[in-house]
């Protein structure tokens, strides 16, 4: 029988902590190209084949890189897993060796860690996304302080400001565009969003750049991916209660439309000014009932309604008789400070 071993890092800016188990031996080195070389050799050494790494930042990409090429299996774990893993040993004392020695357990006895990494051009086009999400986030922000301006040397200042960030975030979503469109695959996919309505330039943009798995997988896995599946949480006699937790905030909230009262349909009266229409509502309210809010403030499940569109042209069919059926679409806010 062969013994695995595995390896767990944590990453930081200067150091890079790395256990191993089940040895238990852990050692630290710096972050330097040097270094990083010096330890692919020293796990090959060890016998290492499995190496599990906490997705978080960008310090441990060069090492990850160096990792892959080298061949080993390398894992990102989304850090909320290893907290669960400590808590489920029983432990408190939380230190960067600590935590190298942590990993390198979890790695050990989960081997469902190791997953096919991102590709360099992946890696890229979700930097730019990342970028343009910050951007977008600034312009917000700046368009509040100018509302609340009262100098108009502060207000030149900030208008100065969201033209400048405005100019930056154009010219990111044009490179994502360039990038995507040089590959023909992105390009027929792009092009099959840019059909579906409701989806633009910007939405077709995040969803290729930071769900690389649409299309590939089916329409569960993709909508548990983007956090629109509900997650049933049922104990004891307890009923059985369903929440959208979980996903990627980003593709959540790129899909996330706030309900817009469009012109009114045929046969639809014209709305009533607020004091009538709420001598009607209480006219017109069951005895003992709920008043259901009026349709123009209820939020409908437009999210999972785009996400299904863009899942169902880009997922092959398997087979004729296996044919995509809608999703279980349920009202979703969006996360908190959380923009697209």
């Amino acid at each position: 029988m062969t013994l695995v071993v595995a390896a767990g890092i944590d990453a930081g800016q200067r150091f890079f902590d790395v256990g191993l188990a089940p040895s238990g031996q852990t050692f630290r080195i710096r972050n330097a190209p040097e270094e990083i070389a010096g330890l692919t050799v020293r796990l090959r050494q060890a016998g290492v084949s499995r190496v599990v790494l906490e997705a978080a930042g960008s310090y441990a990409q060069p090492l990850v890189s160096a990792l892959a090429q080298a061949g080993f299996a390398v894992g990102l774990v989304n850090p909320r897993r290893i907290k669960a893993f400590r808590d489920a040993e029983g432990r408190r004392a939380k230190t960067d060796r600590l935590d190298a020695g942590l990993i390198a357990r979890f790695a050990l006895v989960m081997p469902d860690t190791v997953r096919p990494l991102p590709s360099a051009e992946q890696s890229a086009l979700k930097a730019l996304s990342t970028r343009r999400r910050q951007l977008t986030e600034m312009i917000a922000m700046e368009k509040t302080r100018l509302k609340q301006a009262l100098e108009p040397l502060v207000s030149d200042s900030h208008t100065a400001a969201i033209a400048a960030l405005t100019a930056a975030c154009r010219a990111v979503e044009a490179e994502i565009a360039r990038r995507l469109d040089q590959d023909a695959g992105r390009a027929h996919e792009r092009r099959l969003l840019l059909s579906i309505p409701g989806i633009g330039e910007r939405v077709a943009g995040v969803l290729l750049t930071e769900m690389p798995e649409l299309g590939r997988r089916d329409r569960k896995a993709i909508a548990s991916l983007a956090g629109l599946a509900p997650q049933v949480s049922q104990s004891g006699n307890a009923p059985p209660r369903a929440a959208l937790a979980g996903g990627r905030p980003c593709v959540r909230g790129a899909v996330y439309e706030r309900p817009r009262r469009g012109p009114p349909r045929p046969g639809d009266e014209t709305p009533l000014p607020t004091p009538a229409r709420r001598r009607q509502t209480r006219q017109a309210r069951p005895r003992g009932g709920r008043t259901p809010p009026p349709r123009d403030r209820q939020r409908g499940p437009e999210s999972q309604k785009t996400l299904h569109a863009a899942i169902h042209p880009l997922t092959p069919r398997q087979s004729p008789d296996r044919r995509s059926t809608a999703l279980r679409f349920v009202p979703l806010r969006p996360g908190k400070g959380r923009r697209f």
